[in-house]
């Protein structure tokens, strides 16, 4: 089982970097996607089922062996 994972961040360079960390573990890059947007941004697209606010892309792994 496991998550999907959408990890959002305005400023393109820390996406770079948060995708460049997936990279070393298959699993969490298949089931990661990032996008550079705000959450405002986010939350007015309406398309998410839940949301789940996190501070640190640190945590995804763990979330991923839920």
């Amino acid at each position: 089982m496991g998550a999907n994972v959408t990890g959002i961040e305005p400023q393109h360079d820390n996406i770079s970097a948060a995708i460049a960390h997936a990279q070393a573990d298959p699993v969490v890059a298949k089931r990661t996607t990032y996008l550079a947007v705000t959450a405002e941004e986010l939350a007015s697209s309406g398309s998410f089922q839940s949301r789940l606010p996190v501070k640190s892309m640190l945590g995804v792994q763990s979330l991923l062996m839920l």
